[in-house]
């Protein structure tokens, strides 16, 4: 029988039980079967017949690509978690940046090609 982990957050809706353990093939059947113990999980789970965005289904460890039709086997143990948003960080535009060479510089150093110093905060 798989073992199937309650979440917190619906916890209080099992009265506290933080698994249970039922026959089921698919995380569909898994998620028919607590709706059946605990009447009201499967709208806190499902949304518009998948699982919900903000959640994730882990089957043995890994995240079910297969949503509700992820396979779950019989000793297999299922979690459902928050998601968690990240990844890689949008890509910014291009910046168009202005390569200078230093050697326009009167002294050859590229801070007084900047200007740097006369901003220093003291009066001339």
């Amino acid at each position: 029988m798989a073992t199937v982990f309650i979440p917190t957050m619906l916890q209080p809706m099992t009265n506290g039980v933080k698994q249970v353990e039922f026959e089921a093939t698919n995380v569909r059947q898994v998620i028919e079967g607590l709706d059946q113990l605990y009447p009201g999980v499967k709208e806190r789970l499902v949304e518009e017949g998948r699982i919900r965005p903000s959640l994730a289904v882990s089957v043995d460890g890994e995240v079910a690509r297969m949503g509700m039709l992820e396979k779950v086997g019989p000793s297999s143990e299922v979690h459902f978690v928050p998601a968690i948003a990240g990844g890689m960080p949008p890509k910014y535009p291009k910046r168009n940046i202005e390569r200078v060479s230093i050697d326009g510089a009167s002294d050859g150093t590229f801070s007084n090609l900047c200007g740097a110093g006369r901003h220093s905060g003291s009066s001339d």
